[in-house]
């Protein structure tokens, strides 16, 4: 006979008394107050339009649209973005947000390489990721060259590796595979990369949406997956919940494995031997990494702490972040957020804090982890990202959590103190899109919130890019200062023909070098040829741009201020060295530069040799970096 602790059954009974969810129990009408909203402004601009749209599901009383769904950098150093849509094309775009004319991969056309005849999108399942391996541009790593993917496939396309499920069923599979591009710089996934094509694992999906959703690897290469509570929409009750708080299938899970081990079931991937569950009793999956969720749509790390972050769609009222650790239990279908709730009545209740040590009772009785920040149906419908902030474009946010939601909504909070913020928005440039699909980062950290925007009935899949609202004229990234990211950011914009009001300084309505002048003369108090922008020009600045830029003409990939781009088109080359004198200073009176002696000229001469020699000789390479990376609510 199982004899029960009397402290957990008094726990449990005042529990059900005072605050666990039962039958007859009223809904918690307004579970979280209406989030305030905060004070940094944040500007948004258009980074790209025009992408498919695609149906997602039909109901009698809507349809459900789906465009752009996730974001990654190629680490190669070249800045390329692969954006995936949900119909299975993924899109290679500039860093200007200009979309190549190839795609990067298309699972859904014939005339592709890269086609799958099997793959299927609709009700809820498309392609949702990319992700590429951090050795991908190290030819010593197995990495080498490899992106992944999940695309969901016809019922019985091919033996699935787990089927295990409270109910059966079997809507459609859905495979990890793993692609190797010809060469680091390949434009697209040509013939040779589809041959590539490894098949990690295979998942039967019992029911149409909650599938897997988001690939994430670490700095060390292994992979994480967020596999979602497979539920089947319309049953009553959800039974396909249970599987969440089950170490017996992956569903509900986040999965961690290594992509070239060997020593999983069907010897195709391996599995880390710190994961938590490789040596607990009761026969779990070894590849769990955490438990007990829903709806684990996107998962981020914190770049500079390592730290992982889910974004977890509710069922009925809450929405929430999770911090996800190792072995940790969220609780799902005990719990939705903090609160309790019921799978039978579908009703939450607050998790009573009797005891006064600042846990909920039911979830520290249980070892469950409460989410870092949350938010009701006030104020959305579906949480689609959660993004932990590192990028310099918004010094304010760093370290805290920027997310969104489906209907439109985009908020940040602090994962510390759990305090959350409705975002204040500069929307004179672009809007947010009327629903929100995902929220991704490159390489360098800025934010982009991928969704479809709307005109009457008309949709267009959208991207818009983060900044703060400069506080002062010409601080474009919102940092305080005037430096030489927003004279770089200015040129770019002048360059690329941008339409962006925030870079028209004259107030002309077009975008030129007088806005390049406005900003070095009337709000720096300087002039072309000044690398440090300290007022100055003179031999100080020949060197650091040398040094810092290593002199190339045929190489146009030095294309900021300090490496001596000076007339802002996008290369360092004899151009700018001639705009600097003729219009930067010595031939017209320079600021603080006296007139040079010929023997001042000479070496002046020398010096330009001696240091284009050596950019010649020694230039640097880029250092590429890793993205330490479905949609149903």
């Amino acid at each position: 006979m199982i004899k029960l602790d009397p402290v957990f059954l008094f726990t449990i009974s005042v529990s059900l008394l005072l605050g666990f969810p039962h039958q007859g129990k009223s809904q918690i009408e307004d579970p979280i107050a209406s989030l305030p909203r905060g004070d940094v402004s944040i500007h948004l601009s258009s980074f790209t339009t025009g992408m498919p749209v695609q149906e997602e599901f039909i109901t009698p009383v809507f349809t459900q649209r789906v465009g752009p769904t996730d974001l990654a950098e190629i680490p190669n150093g070249s800045g390329a973005l692969i954006v995936t849509n949900y119909g299975g094309v993924a899109f290679r775009l500039d860093q200007s947000g200009v979309v190549a004319p190839r795609a990067f991969l298309d699972l859904n056309s014939p005339e592709s390489p890269s086609f799958n005849p099997a793959f299927e999108f609709g009700g809820a399942h498309g392609l949702t990721t990319i992700a590429f391996h951090p050795g991908f541009s190290d030819m010593t790593s197995q990495g080498y060259r490899k992106f992944y993917t999940v695309e969901p496939e016809t019922s019985g396309s091919g033996v699935p590796d787990f089927v295990q499920s409270v109910v059966a069923g079997d809507h459609h599979q859905e495979a990890i595979y793993e692609y190797t591009l010809e060469s680091v710089e390949s434009d697209h996934c040509a013939s040779a990369c589809a041959a590539s094509k490894r098949e990690l694992l295979r998942v039967q999906q019992p029911g149409w949406h909650h599938n897997l959703a988001d690939l994430l690897f670490d700095s060390e290469g292994l992979l994480y997956i967020a596999s979602a509570d497979g539920n089947v929409a319309g049953r009553k009750p959800p039974m396909m919940s249970d599987n969440s708080a089950l170490l017996t299938n992956i569903f509900g899970k986040i999965l961690r494995i290594n992509p070239f081990g060997d020593n999983s079931g069907n010897g195709r991937y391996g599995i880390p031997a710190d994961n938590p569950f490789v040596e607990a009793t009761g026969n779990p999956l070894a590849e769990i990494y955490a438990y007990g969720l829903r709806n684990p749509y996107r998962i981020e790390f914190d770049t500079r702490t390592g730290q992982m972050y889910a974004s977890e769609t509710g069922e009925e009222q809450i929405e929430s972040v999770e911090r996800i650790v190792s072995g940790g239990n969220f609780g799902w279908n005990t719990k939705e957020g903090s609160y309790l709730y019921d799978r039978t009545t579908k009703i939450i209740a607050v998790d009573n804090d009797f005891d006064g040590d600042g846990r909920g009772d039911f979830a520290q009785q249980h070892g469950l982890t409460d989410p870092v920040l949350e938010y009701d149906r006030d104020e959305g419908r579906a949480i689609v990202g959660a993004l932990p902030y590192r990028g310099d474009a918004i010094p304010i946010l760093q370290g805290q959590i920027i997310f969104a939601d489906f209907s439109g909504g985009l908020f940040h909070g602090d994962p510390g103190s759990g305090q959350a913020y409705r975002m204040l928005l500069d929307e004179s440039e672009a809007s947010l899109p009327f629903n929100i699909h995902s929220v991704n980062q490159d390489l360098s950290g800025n934010a982009y919130v991928l969704g479809i925007a709307r005109q009457d009935d008309n949709f267009d899949g959208v991207i818009v890019r983060l900044h703060a609202t400069p506080t002062i004229a010409g601080d474009f990234n919102g940092n305080g200062n005037l430096d030489a990211a927003d004279i770089d950011l200015l040129s770019a914009a002048v360059r690329e023909g941008s339409q962006a009001k925030r870079f028209d300084l004259s107030n002309d309505g077009q975008l030129d070098e007088t806005d390049r002048r406005i900003w070095l003369g009337d709000l720096k108090g300087t002039i072309l040829g000044d690398s440090n922008l300290d007022g100055r020009w003179n031999s100080t600045d020949f060197v650091i741009a040398f040094r810092f830029g290593q002199y190339q003409d045929s190489i146009p990939q030095n294309s900021s201020w300090s490496a001596g781009d000076w007339n802002g088109d996008g290369d360092f080359n004899s151009s700018d060295i001639v705009a600097a004198f003729q219009n930067g200073g010595y031939a017209q009176g320079v600021r603080a530069v006296p007139e040079p002696s010929s023997h001042g000229l000479g070496t002046l001469a020398f010096s330009l040799l001696a240091f284009g020699f050596r950019g010649k000789q020694h230039r640097k390479k880029p250092i590429a970096n890793n993205r330490l990376g479905h949609f149903a609510i």
